[in-house]
Protein backbone atom coordinates (compact mmCIF):
# COMPACT_ATOMS: atom_id res chain seq x y z
CA UNK A 1 0.00 0.00 0.00
CA UNK A 2 1.22 3.42 -0.85
CA UNK A 3 1.98 5.71 1.98
CA UNK A 4 -0.35 8.63 2.52
CA UNK A 5 1.16 11.91 1.57
CA UNK A 6 0.84 14.28 4.46
CA UNK A 7 0.13 17.87 3.49
CA UNK A 8 3.01 20.16 4.24
CA UNK A 9 2.43 22.96 6.66
CA UNK A 10 2.59 26.13 4.63
CA UNK A 11 4.41 28.92 6.37
CA UNK A 12 2.90 32.35 6.08
CA UNK A 13 5.52 34.89 4.98
CA UNK A 14 6.49 37.48 7.54
CA UNK A 15 5.57 40.30 5.14
CA UNK A 16 2.05 38.89 4.84
CA UNK A 17 1.73 38.66 8.64
CA UNK A 18 2.80 42.29 8.96
CA UNK A 19 0.28 43.30 6.30
CA UNK A 20 -2.53 41.40 8.06
CA UNK A 21 -1.56 43.01 11.37
CA UNK A 22 -1.73 46.54 9.97
CA UNK A 23 -5.02 45.79 8.21
CA UNK A 24 -6.48 44.71 11.55
CA UNK A 25 -5.14 47.87 13.18
CA UNK A 26 -6.75 50.05 10.49
CA UNK A 27 -10.04 48.16 10.77
CA UNK A 28 -10.02 48.61 14.54
CA UNK A 29 -9.37 52.34 14.14
CA UNK A 30 -12.35 52.59 11.78
CA UNK A 31 -14.79 50.47 13.77
CA UNK A 32 -13.95 51.68 17.28
CA UNK A 33 -15.65 55.10 16.88
CA UNK A 34 -18.76 53.34 15.55
CA UNK A 35 -18.84 50.91 18.46
CA UNK A 36 -18.27 53.75 20.92
CA UNK A 37 -21.13 55.70 19.32
CA UNK A 38 -23.49 52.75 19.83
CA UNK A 39 -22.31 52.26 23.43
CA UNK A 40 -22.85 55.93 24.28
CA UNK A 41 -26.30 55.92 22.72
CA UNK A 42 -27.53 53.56 25.47
CA UNK A 43 -26.11 55.51 28.43
CA UNK A 44 -27.67 57.91 30.86
CA UNK A 45 -25.75 61.15 31.49
CA UNK A 46 -24.54 59.71 34.79
CA UNK A 47 -23.33 56.48 33.16
CA UNK A 48 -21.51 58.43 30.50
CA UNK A 49 -19.79 60.55 33.14
CA UNK A 50 -18.49 57.63 35.24
CA UNK A 51 -18.03 54.96 32.54
CA UNK A 52 -17.73 56.65 29.13
CA UNK A 53 -16.05 53.92 27.06
CA UNK A 54 -17.82 50.63 27.80
CA UNK A 55 -21.35 49.26 27.52
CA UNK A 56 -23.30 49.87 30.71
CA UNK A 57 -26.50 48.30 32.01
CA UNK A 58 -29.39 48.77 32.15
CA UNK A 59 -29.63 50.03 28.59
CA UNK A 60 -31.29 53.42 28.33
CA UNK A 61 -33.69 53.04 25.39
CA UNK A 62 -35.29 56.40 26.15
CA UNK A 63 -32.42 58.09 24.30
CA UNK A 64 -33.75 56.66 21.04
CA UNK A 65 -37.33 57.79 21.58
CA UNK A 66 -36.10 61.25 22.58
CA UNK A 67 -33.74 61.48 19.60
CA UNK A 68 -36.42 60.27 17.19
CA UNK A 69 -38.65 63.24 18.06
CA UNK A 70 -35.86 65.51 16.87
CA UNK A 71 -34.44 63.62 13.86
CA UNK A 72 -37.64 62.44 12.16
CA UNK A 73 -38.09 65.77 10.35
CA UNK A 74 -34.38 65.90 9.54
CA UNK A 75 -34.59 62.45 7.95
CA UNK A 76 -37.50 63.42 5.71
CA UNK A 77 -35.66 66.57 4.59
CA UNK A 78 -32.49 64.58 3.93
CA UNK A 79 -34.27 61.84 1.98
CA UNK A 80 -35.93 64.45 -0.23
CA UNK A 81 -32.68 66.27 -0.99
CA UNK A 82 -30.66 63.07 -1.40
CA UNK A 83 -33.15 61.61 -3.87
CA UNK A 84 -33.26 64.83 -5.91
CA UNK A 85 -29.46 65.24 -5.92
CA UNK A 86 -28.78 61.61 -6.80
CA UNK A 87 -31.42 61.17 -9.51
CA UNK A 88 -30.69 64.56 -11.02
CA UNK A 89 -26.93 63.98 -11.18
CA UNK A 90 -27.28 60.44 -12.55
CA UNK A 91 -29.77 61.49 -15.23
CA UNK A 92 -27.80 64.52 -16.44
CA UNK A 93 -24.43 62.75 -16.25
CA UNK A 94 -25.65 59.62 -18.02
CA UNK A 95 -27.19 61.66 -20.87
CA UNK A 96 -23.97 63.65 -21.30
CA UNK A 97 -21.78 60.53 -21.03
CA UNK A 98 -23.91 58.73 -23.63
CA UNK A 99 -23.58 61.70 -25.98
CA UNK A 100 -19.79 61.72 -25.56
CA UNK A 101 -19.68 57.98 -26.19
CA UNK A 102 -22.09 57.57 -29.12
CA UNK A 103 -22.09 60.90 -30.97
CA UNK A 104 -19.40 62.45 -33.12
CA UNK A 105 -18.89 66.19 -32.97
CA UNK A 106 -16.03 68.61 -33.66
CA UNK A 107 -13.81 69.17 -30.60
CA UNK A 108 -15.53 66.44 -28.58
CA UNK A 109 -12.33 65.25 -26.89
CA UNK A 110 -11.26 68.81 -26.02
CA UNK A 111 -14.66 69.46 -24.49
CA UNK A 112 -14.41 66.22 -22.52
CA UNK A 113 -10.95 67.15 -21.23
CA UNK A 114 -12.32 70.55 -20.24
CA UNK A 115 -15.04 68.86 -18.20
CA UNK A 116 -12.46 66.58 -16.58
CA UNK A 117 -10.36 69.60 -15.63
CA UNK A 118 -13.23 70.78 -13.42
CA UNK A 119 -12.55 67.74 -11.21
CA UNK A 120 -9.23 69.34 -10.23
CA UNK A 121 -10.92 72.42 -8.73
CA UNK A 122 -11.85 72.06 -5.08
CA UNK A 123 -15.40 72.97 -4.17
CA UNK A 124 -14.11 75.10 -1.27
CA UNK A 125 -12.37 77.43 -3.72
CA UNK A 126 -15.65 78.21 -5.48
CA UNK A 127 -17.80 78.34 -2.35
CA UNK A 128 -18.09 82.14 -2.16
CA UNK A 129 -18.73 82.54 -5.89
CA UNK A 130 -21.35 79.78 -5.83
CA UNK A 131 -23.12 81.39 -2.88
CA UNK A 132 -23.22 84.79 -4.60
CA UNK A 133 -24.58 83.15 -7.76
CA UNK A 134 -27.30 81.30 -5.83
CA UNK A 135 -28.13 84.44 -3.86
CA UNK A 136 -28.60 86.50 -7.06
CA UNK A 137 -30.95 83.83 -8.39
CA UNK A 138 -33.01 84.15 -5.21
CA UNK A 139 -32.51 80.51 -4.22
CA UNK A 140 -31.05 81.05 -0.73
CA UNK A 141 -33.44 79.51 1.78
CA UNK A 142 -34.84 77.04 -0.75
CA UNK A 143 -34.04 73.41 -1.56
CA UNK A 144 -33.35 74.32 -5.19
CA UNK A 145 -30.37 76.31 -3.96
CA UNK A 146 -28.85 73.03 -2.79
CA UNK A 147 -30.09 70.71 -5.54
CA UNK A 148 -28.97 72.63 -8.64
CA UNK A 149 -25.36 73.36 -7.54
CA UNK A 150 -24.96 69.84 -6.16
CA UNK A 151 -26.12 68.24 -9.40
CA UNK A 152 -23.83 70.53 -11.42
CA UNK A 153 -20.87 69.90 -9.12
CA UNK A 154 -21.20 66.12 -9.42
CA UNK A 155 -21.41 66.12 -13.22
CA UNK A 156 -17.68 65.98 -14.18
CA UNK A 157 -16.70 62.84 -12.27
CA UNK A 158 -19.87 60.96 -13.13
CA UNK A 159 -19.60 61.88 -16.83
CA UNK A 160 -16.06 60.49 -16.78
CA UNK A 161 -17.15 57.34 -14.93
CA UNK A 162 -20.15 56.57 -17.13
CA UNK A 163 -18.59 57.53 -20.43
CA UNK A 164 -15.69 55.11 -20.00
CA UNK A 165 -18.20 52.36 -19.20
CA UNK A 166 -20.39 53.20 -22.21
CA UNK A 167 -17.30 53.05 -24.43
CA UNK A 168 -16.78 49.44 -23.35
CA UNK A 169 -20.26 48.29 -24.39
CA UNK A 170 -20.45 46.19 -27.61
CA UNK A 171 -21.08 48.49 -30.55
CA UNK A 172 -22.83 45.68 -32.44
CA UNK A 173 -25.81 45.98 -30.09
CA UNK A 174 -26.31 49.64 -30.96
CA UNK A 175 -25.82 49.01 -34.67
CA UNK A 176 -28.38 46.18 -34.61
CA UNK A 177 -30.84 48.36 -32.71
CA UNK A 178 -30.33 51.18 -35.20
CA UNK A 179 -31.02 48.82 -38.10
CA UNK A 180 -34.25 47.81 -36.37
CA UNK A 181 -35.27 51.44 -36.26
CA UNK A 182 -34.50 52.27 -32.62
CA UNK A 183 -33.78 55.94 -32.02
CA UNK A 184 -30.77 57.17 -30.06
CA UNK A 185 -32.97 57.85 -27.06
CA UNK A 186 -34.40 54.34 -27.20
CA UNK A 187 -30.90 52.87 -27.51
CA UNK A 188 -29.90 54.86 -24.43
CA UNK A 189 -32.92 53.73 -22.41
CA UNK A 190 -33.15 50.11 -23.59
CA UNK A 191 -29.48 49.15 -24.10
CA UNK A 192 -26.98 51.53 -22.51
CA UNK A 193 -28.63 52.01 -19.12
CA UNK A 194 -29.66 48.37 -18.44
CA UNK A 195 -26.17 47.09 -19.34
CA UNK A 196 -24.58 49.80 -17.18
CA UNK A 197 -26.51 49.19 -13.97
CA UNK A 198 -23.44 48.05 -11.95
CA UNK A 199 -21.57 51.31 -12.56
CA UNK A 200 -24.77 53.38 -12.29
CA UNK A 201 -25.40 51.78 -8.89
CA UNK A 202 -21.83 52.50 -7.81
CA UNK A 203 -22.13 56.14 -8.86
CA UNK A 204 -25.53 56.35 -7.20
CA UNK A 205 -24.21 55.08 -3.88
CA UNK A 206 -21.40 57.60 -3.94
CA UNK A 207 -23.89 60.36 -4.62
CA UNK A 208 -26.22 59.17 -1.86
CA UNK A 209 -23.43 59.08 0.72
CA UNK A 210 -22.12 62.47 -0.36
CA UNK A 211 -25.52 64.13 -0.28
CA UNK A 212 -26.56 62.41 2.97
CA UNK A 213 -23.42 63.62 4.77
CA UNK A 214 -23.00 67.03 3.12
CA UNK A 215 -22.76 69.72 5.75
CA UNK A 216 -21.21 72.97 4.44
CA UNK A 217 -23.44 73.88 1.49
CA UNK A 218 -26.82 72.91 3.05
CA UNK A 219 -25.84 74.82 6.19
CA UNK A 220 -25.27 77.96 4.12
CA UNK A 221 -28.38 77.73 1.94
CA UNK A 222 -31.22 75.96 3.73
CA UNK A 223 -33.74 77.56 6.04
CA UNK A 224 -34.03 76.23 9.58
CA UNK A 225 -37.10 74.09 8.88
CA UNK A 226 -35.31 72.52 5.86
CA UNK A 227 -32.13 71.39 7.66
CA UNK A 228 -30.72 67.96 6.88
CA UNK A 229 -29.28 65.37 9.24
CA UNK A 230 -25.68 66.55 8.94
CA UNK A 231 -26.62 70.17 9.68
CA UNK A 232 -29.49 69.66 12.10
CA UNK A 233 -27.74 67.28 14.50
CA UNK A 234 -25.05 69.84 15.30
CA UNK A 235 -27.28 72.26 17.27
CA UNK A 236 -29.06 69.27 18.85
CA UNK A 237 -25.71 67.91 20.06
CA UNK A 238 -24.55 71.29 21.40
CA UNK A 239 -27.82 72.06 23.17
CA UNK A 240 -28.05 68.60 24.75
CA UNK A 241 -24.45 68.78 25.98
CA UNK A 242 -25.01 72.21 27.54
CA UNK A 243 -28.11 70.86 29.27
CA UNK A 244 -26.79 67.49 30.53
CA UNK A 245 -23.02 67.42 29.98
CA UNK A 246 -23.42 64.22 27.91
CA UNK A 247 -23.77 63.08 24.31
CA UNK A 248 -26.00 60.02 24.79
CA UNK A 249 -29.21 61.19 23.07
CA UNK A 250 -27.35 62.82 20.13
CA UNK A 251 -25.41 59.57 19.68
CA UNK A 252 -28.75 57.76 19.45
CA UNK A 253 -29.72 60.24 16.77
CA UNK A 254 -26.54 59.49 14.83
CA UNK A 255 -27.24 55.75 15.06
CA UNK A 256 -30.81 56.21 13.79
CA UNK A 257 -29.69 58.35 10.86
CA UNK A 258 -26.94 55.88 9.92
CA UNK A 259 -29.36 52.97 9.51
CA UNK A 260 -30.81 54.03 6.11
CA UNK A 261 -27.35 54.08 4.54
CA UNK A 262 -26.57 50.64 5.96
CA UNK A 263 -29.84 49.23 4.61
CA UNK A 264 -29.21 50.76 1.16
CA UNK A 265 -25.74 49.24 1.03
CA UNK A 266 -27.00 45.80 2.08
CA UNK A 267 -29.47 45.78 -0.83
CA UNK A 268 -27.03 47.17 -3.41
CA UNK A 269 -23.68 45.72 -2.29
CA UNK A 270 -23.47 43.18 -5.15
CA UNK A 271 -24.04 45.82 -7.81
CA UNK A 272 -21.65 48.19 -6.02
CA UNK A 273 -18.83 45.61 -5.96
CA UNK A 274 -19.53 44.66 -9.58
CA UNK A 275 -19.23 48.29 -10.59
CA UNK A 276 -16.00 48.74 -8.64
CA UNK A 277 -14.41 45.67 -10.23
CA UNK A 278 -15.71 46.16 -13.77
CA UNK A 279 -12.74 48.13 -14.96
CA UNK A 280 -14.87 51.17 -15.70
CA UNK A 281 -12.08 53.53 -14.69
CA UNK A 282 -9.79 52.36 -17.50
CA UNK A 283 -9.46 54.97 -20.19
Amino acid sequence: MSEEVKPKNRKIPIAQLILIFWMLVFLACNFYPLVLMVFKSFKTPKQELYDPFSLTFPLNWENYSYAWLYVKDLISNTVLLTAANTLGALFCASIAAYAFSRFSMPGKEYLFLGILSLMMISGILTLCASYLWVDKLGLVGTRWGVILPTVAGNMPFNIFLLRTFFNGLPKDLFEAAEIDGASKIKQYAMIALPLSMPIVTTAGLWLVMQSWNDIIWPRLILAEEQLTIATGLIPFTNDYFKLTGAYSAPMAGYVITSLPLIVIYLFTSKQYIAGMTSGALKM
